[in-house]
């Protein structure tokens, strides 16, 4: 998606998030000394990602949502999306519920405080997203066996990772049914090739305890 800096639209949006991530900081949910601007620009990289880009009409879901970077960014440039943004801590989904009125996109996008690894394992969000994203939300294998139980056989996970490719595990990737796909520097894109096994995602706090690699 290629966005005109000049655009009246292009730059509504910016100023809005700007003055949104502005309240984060100075709350430390984003970092109290962040760049906003580069978090802005790094949150267009996942929208780049989409599926059909800013045209992307499915269900996603932002793992560790946080102060709301990239999930309030992808779900205000993406008008024909819904979004869960799932956090474990109930500050931060205090703050995504406000955050999602402020912007005006409350009607499809819903701040949701639980551990992700038990909404994987409930019917009605096993396996049942088009994409979910992550940044900052855990190591590889923690997002890779997480984001495997929300994402639909056909779906992608969107991982920010500046740290290199080589962090992850091919053969585990694939017993978790999850495949890597050509991305940008700093982006990690994963397949989901087929159904999961049962065992995964494990009990709440097991991913992260006991990383698959």
């Amino acid at each position: 998606m290629e966005q005109n800096p000049d655009d009246e639209e292009t730059v509504e949006h910016r100023e809005m998030l700007h003055r949104l991530f502005s309240r984060a900081a100075s709350r430390d949910l984003v970092g109290r000394n962040a760049d906003l601007d580069e978090l802005i620009d790094h949150s267009l990289g996942f929208v780049e990602l989409l599926p059909d880009d800013s045209d992307f009409a499915g269900r996603g879901i932002d793992l560790g949502s946080g102060g709301g970077v990239p999930g309030l960014v992808v779900a205000l440039l993406t008008p024909s999306s819904t979004w869960e943004l799932v956090d474990s801590q109930a500050v931060r989904v205090d703050w995504l519920d406000h955050a999602v009125v402020d912007l005006g996109i409350g009607g499809r996008v819903e701040a949701v405080h639980a551990r992700a690894e038990v909404l994987g394992r409930r019917s009605e969000w096993r396996e049942s997203a088009d994409v979910a994203t992550a940044r900052l939300f855990g190591p590889p294998a923690v997002v890779a066996e997480i984001g495997a139980g929300l994402v639909r056989i056909g779906g992608s996970i969107i991982v920010s990772d500046r740290r290199g490719s080589d962090r992850w595990d091919d053969a585990v990737l694939g017993e978790l049914a999850l495949e890597r796909c050509s991305s940008p520097p700093g982006f990690v894109v994963l397949k989901k090739t087929a159904a999961l096994a049962s065992q995964f995602p494990r009990r709440e706090g097991v991913p992260s305890r006991r990383p698959l690699f």
